[in-house]
């Protein structure tokens, strides 16, 4: 699909949203099946996504991770 040119100001709206926040090496940032509506960057680093108990992903510097839930 198409995608629509973004609105005016909507990148600097964003940015000022922004908070960084830092975790520690092994620190859990979102546990599978919590209610969370947070939409995380990586800057720096990387994080281990895992399901069930087992490793599926590693993301890296600039990619992005959530778990959205109703």
């Amino acid at each position: 699909p198409p995608t629509l040119p973004p609105r005016p100001g909507a990148q600097e709206l964003l940015l000022k949203k922004l908070v960084e926040t830092h975790y520690d090496a092994k620190q859990e940032i979102i546990k599978e099946g919590a209610n969370n509506n947070t939409f995380y960057v990586i800057k720096t680093g990387e994080a281990a996504v895992i399901k069930a108990g087992a490793t599926v992903n590693t993301l890296k510097s600039g990619r992005s991770l959530t778990q959205l839930t109703h």
